[in-house]
């Protein structure tokens, strides 16, 4: 599972990064926070669905 998201984050920049060079610091970090917004929800939700 590791070397997956290892895979999936080499392939997340090079995509991002030569598209929109520019803001590609801006978009990585988006992403992340979006990563961590649907983890935290995600838990969130099954941590209701067990009540």
């Amino acid at each position: 599972m590791k070397d997956q998201l290892r895979d999936l984050a080499q392939d997340i920049v090079s995509t991002i990064t030569p598209q929109d060079a520019d803001n590609s610091q801006e978009l990585l970090s988006m992403f992340v926070s979006e990563l961590f917004l649907s983890a935290t929800q995600q838990s969130i939700h099954r941590e209701r669905s067990r009540r």
